[in-house]
């Protein structure tokens, strides 16, 4: 191991001949033999959780100390060759599901939002200096393709004076032209690469890109910057785009509500919604389009970095993949891009009668049994055409006891814990039905009101 200068100085030289001497081949093999090395060296077990306490408490990283100190069971990243199922699907194969064709929409279906009579000018933005130093003493975070880690670049941007001042500048000049002009693809195909890891959700595959630092400074210098229009555009009809104290206050709205419409024989329920994929699978094409007018500022910003299909890598030696369509989670932008990919589709269903909330791909609404009805069969219908396919499967029916369901929601069925129809709103268990009190202890769900929504397509079960 070389830990003294003079050997280091006399390494780094050595490299810098190569380099200068266009020996890839040389730097390539000794860069992956070191890379197995650092694959194959341990990283400890359990026992030593209160030291990883104490090294990430010493080096700032508070949250991530919380988690590590309370979390049960660490969440697993999964090999991509790892067979998930009887049918002999690896785990290569979900991530190649999960990251469709572009679909290309019909340009009639490219409206003007509601609110706009014209396309609104581009904006110019002005990152400085000043934005990315801030932005580098919250960043965290591992790192992309090339391996460089949230802690070197915050050294890089913070602890050499002069030195860290050029590069905050190089950096903001970088944001401006990403923001202010059109890029073209190939001069940042590496830095909107990502390292692409598969996390196990037990069941199933979470695919999960991680940027490079670079790419994630330059996001969130440009959420700093214009992050206030998302949140003006979305407001209370999409609280993921940033609303101060808007899921607070949307639990307390939609338990407020519940308790006084819910009242036993009064038909009312809650629908939990989930959808399939969602971040990956939402029309990138549209999305773009309505950033332009609720977003101005970042939207060439967004242009540049999601025109193309950007490589997705695969450790191991594996085919790497692409960002075909949708949006790729571990991106900053990603979120507040996805809000505004909704909002056309929060507006169209606002004409049901029911209270509707919206957290990204989460939503939810409140009313009769009737009238959720009618605002799931124009989810069902309006959603596919936006990229979002509810899943009928993964959605939950809340009812208070002795709520009549069937008479209202068929085709609808509700099914509790054991499969077994239900339609009182008790768990049904082999020995004794367990009464639950529905959105309580913060919206903790009993099984029992799992709802199997028949309907078109994919979106039933």
């Amino acid at each position: 191991m070389i830990k003294h200068a003079k050997d280091i100085r006399i390494l780094l030289e050595r490299r810098l001949r190569l380099w200068s001497e266009c020996e890839w081949d040389i730097l390539i093999n000794e860069a992956v033999t070191l890379d197995k090395k650092l694959m194959n060296r341990g990283y400890g077990n359990g026992n030593d959780i209160s030291k990883i306490f104490h090294s990430q408490m010493a080096r700032g990283k508070v949250k991530e100390a919380m988690r590590k100190l309370m979390e049960e069971v660490d969440t697993s990243v999964l090999d991509p060759m790892k067979i998930i199922d009887d049918a002999g699907t690896t785990v290569l194969d979900d991530l190649k599901s999960k990251h469709p064709l572009p679909t290309i929409p019909d340009p009639e279906s490219l409206h003007l939002p509601s609110g706009f009579t014209e396309i609104p000018p581009l904006l110019q933005v002005q990152v400085t200096a000043d934005i990315v130093e801030v932005v580098a003493r919250k960043l965290h975070g591992g790192g992309g393709p090339s391996g460089s880690k949230a802690d070197q670049w915050a050294d890089f941007l913070l602890r050499h004076g002069r030195s860290s001042t050029h590069l905050r500048e190089a950096v903001a000049a970088l944001a401006n032209r990403l923001g202010n002009e059109d890029v073209p693809w190939d001069s940042i195909r590496a830095l909107v690469a990502s390292r692409l890891v598969a996390l196990d959700k037990c069941p199933g595959v979470r695919p999960i890109g991680v940027g490079e630092c670079l790419r994630r400074i330059l996001a969130k210098c440009m959420a700093e910057v214009s992050g206030d229009e998302v949140t003006s555009a979305c407001k209370g009809n999409q609280l993921a785009g940033g609303l101060s104290g808007g899921i607070e206050g949307a639990v307390h709205a939609m338990n407020k509500l519940y308790q006084e419409k819910a009242l036993p024989n009064s038909n009312w329920g809650l629908l939990l919604v989930d959808a399939k994929n969602a971040f990956n699978s939402v029309n990138r094409i549209k999305a773009l389009w309505y950033a332009r007018f609720h977003w101005p500022s970042c939207s060439r910003f967004l242009y540049n970095t999601y025109k193309a299909h950007a490589e997705l890598v695969l450790r191991g030696g594996v085919v790497n993949l692409h960002s075909r369509e949708g949006v790729t989670q571990g991106d900053p932008l990603a979120m507040l891009l996805y809000a505004l990919s909704t909002l056309p589709l929060i507006e169209d269903l606002k004409a049901s009668n029911v209270q509707q909330c919206w957290y990204a791909d989460d939503s939810s609404a409140q009313g009769s049994f009737t009238d959720l009805k009618g605002w799931w069969d124009e989810l069902a219908k309006c959603g596919p055409d936006y990229g979002y396919f509810p899943q009928g499967q993964k959605s939950f029916l809340v009812v208070r006891d002795n709520s009549t369901v069937s008479s209202y929601l068929e085709p609808w069925i509700v099914l509790g814990c054991e499969g077994r129809k239900t339609a009182d709103g008790l768990r049904q268990t082999p020995l004794q039905p367990e009464p639950v009190d529905a959105l309580s202890n913060h919206l903790q769900l009993s099984d029992a009101f799992r709802a199997r929504v028949a309907s078109q397509g994919d979106t039933a079960s």
